[in-house]
């Protein structure tokens, strides 16, 4: 019926300014997303040199945002062979990376490959005050036959 139709517009009309609304009040008070500055990550691949980044989607696609050269996996995804290079594995929080888990993920098995290194990595949301973003890392070496 016309009414009921009316009804559902209006409902669609307010549930989408209540949306932009809180996307904007995030943009504008530093805190979204998209103000983490992914610039010191993208400076540790350029240090590391990875042959493959795992990471989530949206790390690794920010990641991949400043270094277009870098290829980056994120879970679910295979790729067939893996690079023999070194692995860089992100994860975020204070959660300390499992090689074991994040090959699991992606569907690769896991080879021979040493511990080369391990970190935490701060990012920085800008314009927040002394907020920050935590990342972990570890990078494992390149396969060993």
């Amino acid at each position: 019926s016309l009414r009921a139709a009316r009804v559902f517009v209006a409902v669609a009309v307010v549930l989408a300014l209540v949306t932009l609304a809180g996307m904007a009040d995030l943009r504008l008070r530093g805190r979204a997303t998209g103000s983490i500055d992914f610039a010191p990550l993208a400076g540790l691949a350029e240090r590391l040199r990875p042959a493959v980044v795992f990471a989530d989607y949206h790390i690794g696609g920010n990641l991949r945002l400043l270094r277009p050269d870098l290829r980056v996996l994120a879970p679910q995804r295979a790729i067939d062979p893996l690079p023999k290079g070194p692995v860089l594995i992100l994860t975020r929080g204070d959660v300390t990376p499992d090689p074991a888990a994040a090959f699991a993920e992606r569907k690769v098995p896991l080879d021979n490959r040493a511990v080369l290194g391990r970190g935490p990595v701060t990012l920085v949301f800008g314009g927040a005050q002394g907020e920050v973003f935590k990342l972990n890392y570890l990078v494992l070496g390149a396969a060993q036959d």
